[in-house]
């Protein structure tokens, strides 16, 4: 009987954030942002290990109580406001390499979108494992359909973001169109490696049904939104489960 494939739970969480600022560890509906995330990895039994990959040690003590692996800190320039995800990535899975840990599978969890779906993601990763590590992400619908999205032009002008656009008035008659929530990144690790992306020409996706799922936040105004449907979902309780 084969042994059961490996997956790293990775959730990137750096100190700095112009916009928002210490937003990782800013408390949500009682408990720091990060929270929300590591509480809902370390409840999915599919997720061999939960690692947070921080530069602050502030942050690595939050991780680590929350239930979280910190075995080390991510070096400042994988911490800075230019490190790409696929550049922390890389280092996470070398840095475990040489500690004895390799895995199959890699799952990619923002801290800044707390909110789940156990259902989403064990749905991903039984795809990735079926499509031989192919990646899959989770979507949301468009915010804005692309071919509602204008430029700005040479004298104040304004033209259609997708040249041959076609005017469509009602958005019921536009095609479907999606965008990444955020809330994850699935993909087999050999993959990933022979590739450093995420993505690819075989991308499948898991689309959520709710848009609670789809909060991500950026700003003062995506923090507000979130603190609304924490108190909505989870009421008076600082302590409650996700939803999902």
């Amino acid at each position: 009987m084969s042994a059961a494939p490996r997956v790293l739970a990775l959730i990137p969480a750096r100190a700095g954030s112009k916009r928002l600022a210490d937003k990782n560890i800013k408390p949500l509906h009682g408990k720091p942002l990060l929270a929300w995330t590591v509480e809902f990895a370390c409840q999915q039994p599919e997720l061999s290990d939960v690692l947070v990959s921080t530069d602050a040690e502030s942050i690595a003590a939050i991780a680590r109580q929350y239930g979280a692996q910190v075995p080390w800190l991510r070096p400042a320039p994988l911490a800075s406001d230019t490190a790409g995800s696929v550049a922390v990535i890389q280092h996470a899975l070398e840095a475990q390499a040489i500690a004895g840990e390799h895995y199959d599978y890699l799952v990619l969890l923002q801290a800044t979108t707390p909110f789940r779906d156990a259902g989403m993601l064990r749905e991903a990763l039984q795809r990735c494992m079926a499509a031989d590590g192919a990646p899959v992400w989770a979507f949301a619908a468009a915010q804005t359909h692309p071919q509602w999205c204008y430029q700005s032009a040479d004298g104040g002008h304004f033209r259609p973001y997708i040249a041959a656009a076609q005017e469509v008035s009602r958005s019921q008659d536009l095609p479907a169109a999606y965008q990444a929530s955020g809330s994850f990144y699935v993909i087999g690790v050999s993959r990933f490696l022979a590739t450093s992306s995420l993505g690819g020409a075989d991308l499948q996706g898991v689309v959520s049904g709710d848009p609670v799922y789809d909060c991500d936040i950026d700003d003062i105004y995506d923090w507000m939104r979130a603190e609304a449907i924490a108190a909505l979902r989870f009421g008076e309780s600082s302590t409650a489960g996700q939803p999902g």
